[in-house]
């Protein structure tokens, strides 16, 4: 430029012909420069271009007193939010399927499952409910457990006490005078009722193989007549059991009696016997009174041991303790439960039975799974002969 802005080019005389990058020699040595402002001060009038004003907007009002430090982001990909493990985006929410902002760690966590946060407006999985102690989903729906969603119960059970209430599996007592059947409660103990829990019928009825009540001197079909409690010459307490064609467990038609392991005047039926109480027979479908633990066929009075020396605490043995096992959830009692209304599945865990559609709970007479509670029947459903209470 400072060549141009003196008139040394090639058309002017005093260039030599050779440029400085050929290596010839510059003809600027003979050019007298004194005089010539050499400096950049002309250029601004050359370079004075506009220059446009940045419109940035204000910063916000309290910018200068909010406090950065107490949000720890170190090590956070603040880049992506809303799945499972990443952090939520704005407002708390979470976009991953079955996701929730976790507040206690600014996180999104899966939810609905069993142990996993409730989702959104207290919602779980089936069979599940949310715990309002603890925010987590946990099971309902079970012999015992607290009713579901709806006051639903598993199985054909039923929940007694309403909302927050307990469910009760089929087959056992609603009250005094009412039994569980198939979701409902209904009237039982009278002549051509259901049968009450553990086979009892009012006026020393008996209870025969369909568990319905029979009067005395009716017909107990294809066992005789009723008296006192037996039909004919089995079923009464201290008598043989009632024998059936399989898969059906034999039974007994006294009230409070089960069918148990027992030579004594039994023979290979069994023996009608009481049930449920500390040293006796368990009753049906491993129920012991009071929550008691059933162990190999034997109740444990709630509190005292096992058989296996360890506390019974209701229908659960050693309890309070890391073997802790029997009861529905738990894990298995060297292969067994302990708990009414359940059984060990895959020797691992115990799980409901007895209820429609679950597997035949263990019927201690013939230590064979063929139990279910009224008015449910073992039916084997292929593959595999598999006892279902249907």
């Amino acid at each position: 430029m400072l060549l141009s802005l003196i008139g040394c080019t090639r058309d002017n005389p005093g260039f030599s012909g050779t440029d400085d990058l050929g290596g010839g020699s510059s003809d600027l040595a003979g050019v007298d420069l004194s005089g010539v402002d050499r400096s950049i001060g002309d250029l601004p009038a050359l370079l004075d271009l506009p220059i446009p004003p940045f419109d940035l907007p204000p910063p916000p009002a309290d910018f200068a007193t909010r406090d950065f430090a107490a949000h720890d982001l170190a090590g956070r990909d603040l880049s992506v939010c809303g799945a499972a493990t990443q952090p939520c985006c704005g407002g708390s929410t979470c976009t991953g399927v079955a996701t929730i902002c976790d507040p206690s760690s600014g996180t999104c966590q899966n939810c609905g499952a069993a142990g996993e946060l409730c989702c959104a407006s207290s919602t779980c999985g089936k069979n599940l409910l949310c715990s309002g102690n603890t925010g987590t989903c946990q099971p309902c729906g079970g012999p015992g457990q607290q009713c579901c969603a709806g006051d639903t119960c598993q199985g054909g059970g039923c929940c007694s006490g309403g909302p927050g209430g307990s469910c009760i599996p089929s087959g056992r007592n609603c009250s005094s005078i009412a039994v569980c059947s198939n979701g409902a409660c209904a009237t039982c103990g009278g002549a051509g009722q259901p049968c009450c829990a553990d086979d009892t019928c009012a006026n020393l009825g008996c209870c025969g193989q369909d568990k319905k009540c029979v009067a005395v001197a009716g017909t107990c079909s294809g066992f005789g007549t009723c008296a006192a409690g037996a039909c004919g010459s089995c079923g009464g307490s201290g008598q043989p059991c009632c024998q059936t064609a399989n898969p059906n467990p034999n039974f007994c038609s006294a009230s409070g009696t089960a069918c148990a392991r027992s030579t004594n005047g039994g023979g290979g039926s069994g023996t009608c016997a009481a049930c449920g109480g500390d040293g006796q027979p368990c009753c049906n479908w491993n129920r012991c009174d009071g929550g008691g633990c059933c162990t190999a066929g034997v109740c444990h009075a709630n509190g005292t041991m096992c058989s296996n020396n360890a506390l019974c605490q209701d229908g659960s043995c050693a309890a309070g303790t890391p073997n802790q096992c029997g009861a529905l959830g738990e894990q298995c009692c060297l292969g067994t439960c302990t708990a009414a209304s359940t059984r060990c599945i895959n020797n691992t865990s115990c799980e409901a039975c007895g209820g429609k559609d679950q597997r035949c709970c263990i019927d201690w007479q013939s230590q064979q799974p063929i139990g279910c509670g009224a008015p449910f029947v073992p039916t084997l459903v292929q593959p595999g002969n598999v006892c279902t209470c249907m």
